[in-house]
């Protein structure tokens, strides 16, 4: 189906790629591989700096600039296998994050829920 853009691309434009264009494309993608390990990598050793585990320093975090704090609130959840977050999100999470008000309650997903307080952010269990 090419609806989806993997597919597109996968039916469409890599057809039309010549081997050497195609040596190419590997190379770029084994490029950027390696740079999003290191950028992985430079996101855990930030996590590891906060407070605690389940906790980020909210004036640290606003201070981030919006495409960085999408990540490092994607590699926080990973810790807690809340892996299945869309874009959307993620979004709306880093949005609660940086503006709501000191008490605010954000549904992460079915097993967590992410409190704002003034000075820290922390993920807790949702009560059941």
């Amino acid at each position: 189906d090419t609806r989806f853009k993997r597919n597109h691309v996968r039916h469409t434009i890599l057809p039309r790629f010549s081997a050497g264009q195609r040596a190419q494309l590997l190379i770029l993608l084994d490029d950027l591989r390696a740079l999003n390990h290191e950028a992985d990598r430079h996101i855990v050793n930030l996590l590891h700096s906060q407070p605690a585990l389940d906790t980020l320093d909210r004036q640290w975090f606003i201070l981030l600039p919006h495409s960085v704090a999408t990540e490092v609130v994607h590699a926080w959840l990973r810790r807690y296998n809340a892996r299945s977050l869309s874009r959307r999100t993620i979004e709306r999470l880093v949005i609660a994050m940086k503006t709501s008000h000191p008490g605010r309650r954000v549904d992460v997903d079915q097993a967590w829920v992410l409190v704002v307080q003034s000075q820290l952010l922390a993920l807790v269990p949702r009560d059941r």
